[in-house]
């Protein structure tokens, strides 16, 4: 499986702690519209259909950090 990159991983991240599109983006000084496109280029990576698929997928494979504080609300697995 391919690895996801440097930047998909902070924008999962950021994803996990529950922060929209619009607050990525403020958050990393880019477009709401590159938010998307690192998410689907993860979700493609990883073979998830959703943010919640994803994550769970990424901390998995060892590719995300768990933060379980975090996650907790968002139904995510912890590890």
């Amino acid at each position: 499986m391919q690895r996801l990159t440097a930047r998909q991983v902070e924008v999962l991240s950021l994803a996990s702690r529950g922060l929209s599109n619009a607050e990525i983006a403020s958050e990393l000084f880019i477009s709401s519209g590159t938010v998307k496109r690192h998410l689907s280029d993860a979700f493609l990576t990883l073979g998830a259909r959703s943010r919640i698929e994803a994550i769970n997928s990424a901390r998995m494979l060892g590719q995300l950090a768990e933060d379980q504080k975090q996650s907790r609300h968002l139904g995510l697995v912890s590890g």
